[in-house]
């Protein structure tokens, strides 16, 4: 905004942006960048490379609105052209300022990790900092990319950087890939919290004799600031305090640590050197204790730890050694190990190991920098971490710079196979297992287990149980994702979705998983079953609101595939919603739906497709009531069954003799269609419906024995493939022909089983079915004639206007009233059961109502 006006005008019919009145980066940057990039001066290439900090609109995305999501990754597409063209050139001259050049070439390959000649300049300048061990494995990592993913070799480009290793000028500075922090923006420090043992410790070393505390901890946690807090304890005792600080790049450097306090030019021997700083260390005492705090042990030169330990024995009870390291870089660092092994085998030194702030700590920290700050939004993300926790609270974009760099320079140090662990664990979002580290990254097990271990080391990942291990601050799985551009994150979702599928068949838990990072790459066919899969899974978790949420959102993909695929994929996800019990809420418009899908797949011989959404038809209109369609469309069904493969006609006659049984339709046809998938050594996922049919035909038979056993078996293969739907009817079937057949006690005991069944349905009368059925055996196991509770439990029924089930229950009960000689009360329950049977077109309970009467009238 330009400060002088509003840039939101609104009036009684839209509210729209005053482009005048606002500066759009983008669009900025653009406007710089107009015409040849590579003859602009270096410093505008460098200012605009500044204002590239991650993708454009970065967390703005919108699942829900397609046409958003295909404009904004265009827009991204263009964004990521511009700042590779910037990157390119500035590649191309940073030949006097090697850390410039260098994290200019490693930005390149971040944002577009398929370029060859992006990796070719990182490689080049690799060679030319001095660092051919990393030119190498940047060489490695090259070459496994191209052929992990577009099946080649990296190109001619990387081949000309390989042969110039050799012939590449090298650099007499030592090159981070990090600038240093602008001691203009260093924060002002906020005091001590928490680190109440610590402290005490720091005291105990003043106290006593001991020569050494030893302080470890990961970045950020506040080993600098002890280091400080001892500094000043001791000079308020009247200690002389000298402090000494350890440089990555001065590690090659004899006596860096102490170079400081040696004469310029001045090399003795190492004796008289020793002492001639052990007598500057006790002379600027006067009679008083030395301490000694020596910061980031973890890059010490040889010598320098040589003397410290050294010092350490001479020194005891006159100097005091507090000394910090970071933790998981000492491996890195032959001597810094070594001279921990000496002090502690000869017991100079005690070690702390610095853990996460409590978050009580961090909410006082918080508030000491920034009351307004929402602290536990704060104790969220910075992982007990007060360095993370200070940027955050202070906010503004000097901290998020520091904080970022912070991030940034940690990461920086990681090995390749550490680097490619955290972009997976970052492009999965969440906490991984280690099985899925194995697949996904190609790595070896032992080079995961080291990787994890090292990474652990340094706080960037934690272990969460013994297969689980996750990012130990979401800042810091924030930052790596950050990092990747977005062709790199679509490469990662796409392997980590591909790994997925190849094992969901078997571990349908990660069906949902496996939707969200199909969708992050781009993979449509793949995230449309995703989510079909993973609807289909709420469905059995009885998540039915879930189920139809992802149905909707895998339709969103399927529409986007090419025919027949799509209409293959669409009836699957339809499925979902009409098995979800939701659908009912939209009947009509989702029966349109399936119809015309129907219709056109027909036209076009994709008999499978037909085949379900006839079957999804015949649901519907059996939901509805309209059972003569219900019939037609299971007819239709078999018929397109019959035509597709071997399995889809198995199934297709097992389905429809199953519908044909439960409508009381052709008992004789439904009975053949069974046979022939019974012979056919049907699947198991016909099973159900076999047993199911054969249960309900022999139930209309009057067979009551043969009903059960067959409902029996078919509830329990049912609950096994976690089928509610099947489960619930089958059973509840079953109840009732135990009670027609005089076993209402047995019925009874089903009670609990039957209610959870109920439980695991959504938006239907099945719980009202359930009470009904179950006040009947209660009715029926009783010998009093008060029938008041069973008509409570109808009530529920006849308000749900559930006519078929009210016809099916109503005549159990004229049964068991007319075996019990209760003429009236029976005949009031046929007469109700046969007005619900006729407005519902259920002719067999209808016929089965007439009998009744007909037996109540001739006794």
């Amino acid at each position: 905004m330009d400060g002088t006006a509003s840039g939101i005008v609104a009036d009684r019919r839209q509210v729209r942006l005053r482009n005048d009145a606002l500066e759009v980066d983008i669009v900025s940057l653009s406007k710089r960048l107009r015409g040849k990039v590579g003859e602009l001066e270096s410093s505008v290439l460098e200012s605009c490379a500044e204002s590239f900090r991650g993708e454009l609109l970065e967390g703005l995305e919108l699942d829900d609105c397609f046409a958003y999501g295909q404009w904004l990754e265009a827009a991204r597409e263009r964004a990521r052209n511009l700042h590779v063209s910037v990157l390119s050139a500035l590649t191309s001259r940073h030949f006097e300022d090697p850390a410039r050049g260098l994290a200019h070439a490693r930005t390149w390959v971040s944002v577009d990790p398929l370029d060859s000649e992006a990796h070719a300049r990182l490689i080049g300048w690799l060679g030319r900092v001095g660092r051919p061990d990393d030119a190498r494995r940047a060489v490695a990592e090259c070459r496994a990319l191209f052929l992990r993913e577009l099946g080649r070799e990296p190109g001619p480009a990387v081949e000309r950087a390989i042969r110039s290793l050799d012939t590449a000028p090298r650099s007499s500075t030592p090159s981070s890939d990090t600038p240093a922090p602008d001691p203009d923006t260093t924060p002002r420090d906020v005091g001590l919290f928490g680190r109440t043992e610590e402290c005490i410790a720091l005291e105990q070393l003043l106290d006593s004799s001991s020569a050494t505390l030893w302080i470890e901890g990961e970045p950020g946690i506040g080993k600098s600031r002890l280091l400080g807090e001892a500094v000043r304890r001791a000079a308020s005792r009247g200690f002389h305090t000298v402090y000494a600080k350890a440089y990555e790049a001065e590690r090659a450097r004899p006596f860096a640590l102490f170079s400081e306090m040696l004469e310029d030019g001045a090399e003795p021997d190492r004796e008289r050197l020793y002492e001639t700083l052990l007598q500057r260390l006790l002379f600027g005492a006067g009679a008083a204790p030395t301490l000694l705090a020596l910061d980031d042990l973890q890059w010490i030169d040889e010598s320098s730890a040589a003397l410290v330990s050294w010092i350490a024995r001479r020194g005891s009870g006159t100097i005091f050694i507090v000394a910090s390291a970071r933790s998981g870089e000492l491996e890195d660092n032959a001597a810094a190990q070594s001279l921990f092994r000496v002090l502690e085998r000869e017991g100079l030194v005690r070690q702390l190991i610095l853990q996460p702030l409590a978050s009580v700590d961090i909410r006082a920290l918080v508030r000491s920098i920034n009351p307004s700050v929402d602290a536990s939004a704060v104790v969220e993300s910075c992982g007990g971490n007060p360095m993370f926790a200070s940027e955050l609270a202070r906010g503004g974009t000097e901290s998020g710079k520091r904080l970022n760099r912070c991030i940034s320079e940690r990461l920086s140090r990681l090995r390749g196979r550490e680097r490619e662990l955290l972009r997976v664990g970052a492009a999965l979002g969440r906490s991984f297992s280690l099985e899925l580290a194995y697949e996904v990254t190609g790595l070896r097990t032992g080079e995961i287990a080291q990787a994890v271990e090292r990474l652990e080391r340094q706080g960037v990942l934690r272990t969460r149980d013994a297969d689980e291990i996750d990012f130990a601050h979401d800042l810091l799985r924030q930052a790596v994702y950050d990092e990747l551009s977005v062709p790199t994150r679509k490469l990662l979702h796409r392997r980590i979705a591909r790994t997925l599928a190849a094992s969901v068949d078997s571990r349908v838990d990660t069906a949902p998983l496996l939707a969200r990072q199909a969708q992050l790459a781009g993979e449509h066919d793949l995230a449309a079953e995703a989510f079909a899969a993973s609807g289909e899974r709420s469905i059995r978790l009885h998540a039915p609101e879930e189920a139809v949420e992802f149905a909707r959102r895998g339709l969103r993909h399927a529409v986007l595939l090419e025919a027949p695929r799509q209409r293959q994929v669409r009836v699957r996800l339809l499925a979902v919603k009409v098995h979800a019990g939701l659908g009912r809420r939209e009947a009509e418009r989702l029966y349109e739906e399936i119809l015309a899908l129907a219709e056109a797949s027909a036209g076009l011989g994709e008999h499978a497709t037909v085949r379900t959404a006839e079957y999804l038809l015949s649901v519907l209109d059996e939901e509805s009531g309209r059972f003569d369609r219900a019939q037609e469309h299971t007819i239709a069904a078999l018929r397109a069954g019959r035509s597709a493969a071997p399995d889809t006609q198995v199934r297709a006659l097992a389905n429809s003799g199953r519908c044909l049984a439960q409508l009381g339709r052709e008992l004789d046809r439904a009975e053949g269609l069974l046979s022939e998938a019974e012979q056919a050594e049907a699947p198991l996922s016909a099973a159900v419906d076999i047993a199911w049919g054969r249960g309900l035909i022999a139930w209309h038979r009057g067979d009551l024995g043969q009903a059960a056993a067959w409902l029996n078996a078919a509830s329990s293969r049912a609950s096994e493939f976690e089928n509610h739907w099947a489960h619930f009817e089958c059973l509840s079937r079953l109840v009732l022909v135990e009670v027609e057949a005089g076993e209402a006690g047995r019925a009874r005991a089903r009670a609990d089983d039957l209610r959870a069944a109920a439980s695991q349905l959504a938006g239907g009368s099945e719980q009202a079915l359930t009470e009904a059925v179950l006040e009947l055996a209660a009715y029926a196991d009783r010998d009093s004639s008060d029938a008041t509770s069973f008509e409570s439990a109808l009530v529920a029924l006849r308000e749900l206007d559930n006519k078929a089930a009210l016809s099916l229950v109503l005549n159990v009960a004229a049964d068991v009233d007319l075996r019990r000689g209760r003429k009236d009360t029976a005949r009031r329950w046929a007469e109700d059961a046969g007005r619900a049977a006729l407005v519902v077109g259920r002719q067999r309970q209808l016929d089965r109502a007439n009998q009744l009467l007909n037996d109540i009238g001739n006794e």
